[in-house]
């Protein structure tokens, strides 16, 4: 029994396709900046949740108090994965993170590889199965027409916004970077 299932709305959603499909890059893509940087923050900010007892001892996977909590923490692990996917995102510009990096490499790496494996194992999890059609494009970065996937196309999902909303309302007050 997941908490958020009283928060699961479904709703058709666009997706974003960017420059491989001649659109412009969203908030969340681009070179780095202070704006993507906080872009991405509010996605995931909320990093665990109380629960009561009887919700905890319903869950799959057991959770403890802290402390001297009457209530349990869990985390909802959307939010976990967007940590992960924005940590491997600034991975790949680590000249402008440099100055965030406070691990150890070891410990660095360690990070990023367990980011990986772990959107990997959502993504397998929900395994989206939205069509991706094939059309020919003419690219800004290509001489001629070619057939290319086009990403810019219509998904059943969960209102995040929604989940958002409800996992705002259960916050425990703890970030998940410690922003």
């Amino acid at each position: 029994a997941a908490p958020a299932q009283e928060a699961v709305e479904y709703e058709i959603v666009k997706f974003h396709a960017g420059p491989l499909n001649n659109e412009p890059d969203d908030i969340y893509s681009g070179p780095p900046s202070p704006v993507v940087d906080q872009a991405w923050r509010e996605l995931y900010e909320f990093g665990a949740i109380h629960v009561t007892p009887d919700i905890a001892s319903k869950l799959a996977n057991n959770t403890e108090k802290m402390y001297k909590e009457t209530e349990a923490i869990v985390g909802i692990d959307v939010f976990h994965q967007l940590h992960c996917l924005n940590k491997i995102r600034k991975a790949l510009s680590l000249d402008y993170y440099a100055r965030e990096v406070t691990e150890s490499k070891e410990v660095h790496a360690a990070h990023i590889n367990h980011c990986l494996n772990s959107v990997r194992q959502s993504l397998q999890c929900g395994a989206d199965i939205s069509t991706v059609p094939f059309n020919v494009q003419q690219l800004k970065f290509s001489s001629h027409p070619i057939l290319v996937p086009t990403f810019n196309v219509i998904h059943t999902c969960r209102n995040f916004r929604k989940l958002q909303e409800w996992t705002r309302y259960r916050w425990t007050g703890e970030l998940i970077d410690g922003e």
